[in-house]
């Protein structure tokens, strides 16, 4: 598989590279923040044979923790 090119992606829609590598080569997690009345989404795409995928994936997960659990 080639590495991934931002231009590329940037140029195409996201879904024609999605298909384009498969779509087992990919992780990918969302979350939802509610603040007050407003929904925010997050979403994170990484490669699996990316070597700091764990990391990448415990640093959005505590990032979204953070957003989530915020101090009364």
């Amino acid at each position: 598989m080639n590495p991934l090119d931002l231009a590329y992606i940037n140029r195409l829609a996201p879904y024609k590279v999605w298909t384009e590598n498969g779509r087992d080569a990919f992780v990918m997690q969302t979350a939802e923040v509610q603040e007050d009345k407003t929904r925010n989404f997050a979403a994170l795409i990484v490669q699996k044979s990316n070597p700091r995928l764990n990391e990448i994936l415990a640093e959005f997960d505590e990032t979204i923790s953070i957003l989530t659990d915020k101090p009364q």
